[in-house]
Order: structure tokens, then sequence, then C-alpha cells
């Protein structure tokens, strides 16, 4: 199987690469790991092979200098959240084959099943399918990354000891779906801008009350711009207004007590 090189993969000086979540299954049907982050404004996948048996250590189990990868927009994330919910997640429920894909560039597919055609029995994975046949529409290069599955204490009694096992949980196919979810909010600049509109706030009335100290103890501002009070003709309330130190300087006045410096920090 080729893969891709990480190194040349890697545009780290004319893009924003951002780490986010990382997955490891060396036990499962295919072992490998699964890297899900962020590049620009799409949703970065990565699928590194394990290596091989002799050449594994306790702490290095996987050959980060081969890489499977693919990108999602938006919009195509959330194609596979929403199938993934619908057909996916009903479809392990009832032990049943089924599989969604969303096509990624102009060759390539992002699939996600639930893994009875290759184990035989529910073993969710998520493949990347890369340069398919124009006519056989074949994968010219595949890899899969089977999610782990962990199970649930129910009914624990702390004096005997005694509990029972719960049903088997496809915990890591729900944080990858959930990751989907957060990241198309967190890729539409939602959280970003609400960010943006606190820290506005702060710094508009920071600028204020440097403006006003500087009154106070008689220094004009050195350029720039200061904000000044003005009143709401529909309202009895103030509002703020921009002025540019270049068309009104403030009015000085001395400043008699440093304790009213101090009132605007409080």
């Amino acid at each position: 199987m080729a893969f891709n090189n990480s190194q040349n993969n890697s545009r780290e000086g004319t893009n924003v690469n951002t780490k986010g979540l990382s997955f490891f299954n060396s036990v499962g049907f295919e072992k490998s790991a699964l890297l899900v982050g962020y590049w620009n404004s799409l949703i970065s996948i990565k699928m590194h092979p394990a290596l091989d048996p002799s050449k594994q250590t306790e702490t290095k189990k996987f050959n980060y200098d081969q890489v499977i990868s693919t990108a999602l927009t938006i919009e195509k994330a959330f194609i596979l959240a929403t199938k993934i919910e619908k057909d996916i997640l009903p479809a392990i429920i009832n032990n049943e084959q089924k599989s969604v894909a969303v096509p990624v560039g102009a060759d390539s597919l992002l699939l996600v099943s639930t893994g009875k055609d290759l184990t035989g029995a529910i073993a969710p994975y998520l493949a990347i399918h890369k340069s398919l046949n124009q006519k056989t529409k074949l994968p010219e290069l595949s890899m899969y990354y089977f999610f782990n599955t962990d199970m649930c204490i129910e009914d624990y009694d702390e004096k005997t000891g005694t509990f029972e096992i719960g049903l088997s949980l496809n915990a890591e196919l729900m944080t990858f779906l959930n990751l989907l979810k957060t990241s198309i909010i967190g890729l539409s600049n939602v959280t970003a801008h609400a960010s943006r509109c606190v820290d506005k706030y702060f710094k508009d009335k920071l600028n204020s009350d440097i403006g006003e100290i500087a009154t106070k103890l008689g220094v004009p501002t050195a350029g720039g711009n200061y904000y000044q009070k003005r009143k709401d003709i529909f309202s009895s309330g103030e509002s703020w207004e921009n002025k540019s130190t270049t068309e009104q300087q403030p009015a000085t006045e001395r400043l008699d007590n440093i304790e009213d410096i101090e009132n605007f920090l409080d």
C-alpha cells in the first residue's frame, strides 16, 4: 500500500493547522491511529498505520511517517454527521450492515460503516478511499480506523461488590459524531464572533476610562481614538461615540485626589 509522506503533506508555513482529538486502536480488526484536527476552514482527518510488530514498543505502536489524509468542508461534515445519526446508529441497534459516505475532492470518499461487511459483526469503522478508478470506482488506496467500544458498570453494590456489565457502548463513534457537530459550529466562527463582541465591550470601556483619567490628569491623549459619552436621541440612556483626537480634544481638569483614578478601576 502506497502511503503519502507526512512531511511532504505539511504546509505549516502557509496555512493554519490546529491539533484536535486523536484515537488509537492497536487491537482491532485493522490497527491504526486516527487524528482529527483543523486545516484553515476545513476539518482535517488523518490515519496512520500500525508499525510492524517487531518495531513496536510499549509507547510507540504507530507509524507517523506514513499517512493517508483528507479534509471536510462544513457542508460535508454536516452531511456525514446527519447520515451517521439517521442511518448508522439505527443499523447498529438493529445489527444490520449499513454504510454512508461523502465524496471528497474529485476521486475520494470518506466512509462510515457498521462493519459487518468486513468483520461479520457490528464493528463501526471510518474509512478513507483514495484515487477511485473512473470506470470501476475501485480505490487505489484505502485505510480504516475501527472505533473502540467501551462498557458500562450497572447496579454496583459497594457493600457486596456485585455489579452488572452494561451493554457495549460505541463511545468513540459517538465522540467522533459530536466532534463533527462541534467542529461545524466552531468553523462557522460563531464562537469567535461572540468572544470578539464581549472583548470589544471591555476594550471600549477601558478606552473610555483611560480617556477620563487622562482628562483629570490634564494629559491630552496621544493621537488615535477615544470614546466619549453622548445622548441617544431615542432614549434617555447614554451610548459611546468614537471621537478622533485630531477632531476634538477632551477638556482637561485638575486632579485633586489620586483616589479619583482608583474609582475607574473598581
